[in-house]
C-alpha cells in the first residue's frame, strides 16, 4: 500500500508493507507495486487517528480517497485504530466565527 500525504506544499508518499511478520512503514519506495493507493488529506487522516473525525465523514467528503481493488478498499479502515496518543488530544478549539458567536451568547 502506498499512502499518499497532501500538504499545502508538496505531495508525500510513505508506504505500508504488510503480508510479512510485521507490518513495516518505510519513507522511501521499497521497489514493489502497491496493491493499494491511499491518498489523504493530513489533517483529516489525523482526526481519524485521533478519534476526532469518523472514518466514513473524511472517506465520504474526499479527504481520504483509494485507488485498488475494492475488497481491499473495505478492509483498510480495518487496518487502522485509534493511536495511543488519542486519549491526550485536546478537542478541536471552535473556529473565530464560532468563538464571536460564543462570546455573544454568553
Amino acid at each position: 500500500m502506498r499512502y499518499q500525504q497532501i500538504c499545502p506544499v508538496s505531495l508525500a508518499s510513505d508506504w505500508l508493507v504488510l503480508g510479512g511478520d510485521q507490518p513495516e512503514l518505510c519513507f522511501y519506495d521499497p521497489g514493489r507495486d502497491p496493491e493499494l493507493v491511499v491518498t489523504a488529506d493530513e489533517r483529516a487522516l489525523g482526526g481519524v487517528l485521533l478519534g476526532r473525525l469518523l472514518f466514513t465523514e473524511a472517506a465520504g467528503r474526499g479527504d481520504i480517497r483509494f485507488d485498488g481493488p475494492p475488497a481491499l478498499v473495505r478492509a483498510f479502515p480495518t487496518w487502522l485504530g485509534l493511536t495511543r496518543f488519542a486519549k491526550y488530544a485536546l478537542p478541536d478549539q471552535p473556529s473565530g466565527a464560532d468563538r464571536i458567536a460564543i462570546a455573544r451568547a454568553v
